[in-house]
């Protein structure tokens, strides 16, 4: 067997290949990451969040 170096992760579609630290640092990943932050005390453990009060807020 032979031992693979690990190499930088990429993803993305073939046609569309983002660097990870490129996406980890957008302003789009930083907004979605905020978002799911701020749902994570709302959710029950299967993750859904059961008071209908929560589930709209304003978008800005």
């Amino acid at each position: 067997m032979s031992s693979a170096a690990p190499t930088a992760a990429v993803i993305g579609e073939p046609e569309v290949v983002e660097d990870v630290a490129t996406v980890a640092s957008s302003p789009a990943w930083l907004a979605l990451k905020d978002a799911a932050v701020e749902l994570q005390p709302m959710q029950v453990k299967d993750g859904s969040i059961p008071d209908a009060a929560h589930t709209r807020r304003p978008r800005g």
